[in-house]
């Protein structure tokens, strides 16, 4: 069933040794925080060691979270985007020589763009079971 699910990961190459440092510096924010804490500074500070470690915790989770387009049975799934189920699917838009992305075409013509390249698009149309046609 491996070749039933189509897997994209979109998310640009982060080398591994700034993956490790964008988690260790919450942690070293984290420790600040608690250390300002324990010795009574002013609240002024104490708010500043918050939002910084508000801002390199989310900076962290946007370097680290997964983000791939999955096609399954159930239908596309995106990151950030409502996902779309075959039912709601009419066809794949057949990719022309200038396309880069797959898109498919819902009964009422609107189209919407996966985040898949070009390549992809016969692969999304025989997991969907859906027909391969160019857009008119």
């Amino acid at each position: 069933m491996a070749d039933d699910t189509l897997r994209w990961d979109i998310r640009s190459p982060v080398p591994r040794w700034l993956r490790v440092a964008s988690c260790l510096v919450p942690l070293v924010a984290v420790a600040g925080l608690v250390a300002d804490v324990v010795r009574g500074l002013p609240q002024g500070r104490v708010v500043g060691q918050v939002v910084w470690v508000l801002l390199t915790g989310s900076a962290a989770y946007l370097a680290n979270r997964r983000q791939e387009v999955v096609v399954d049975a159930t239908g596309i799934r995106m990151p950030l985007r409502r996902p779309v189920a075959w039912a709601d699917v009419d066809h794949v838009e057949q990719p022309g020589p200038w396309d880069s992305v797959v898109r498919v075409v819902a009964p009422d013509g609107s189209v919407r763009p996966t985040g898949l390249p070009s390549r992809f698009a016969q692969d999304v149309a025989r997991i969907g079971d859906k027909p391969l046609r160019r857009q008119a």
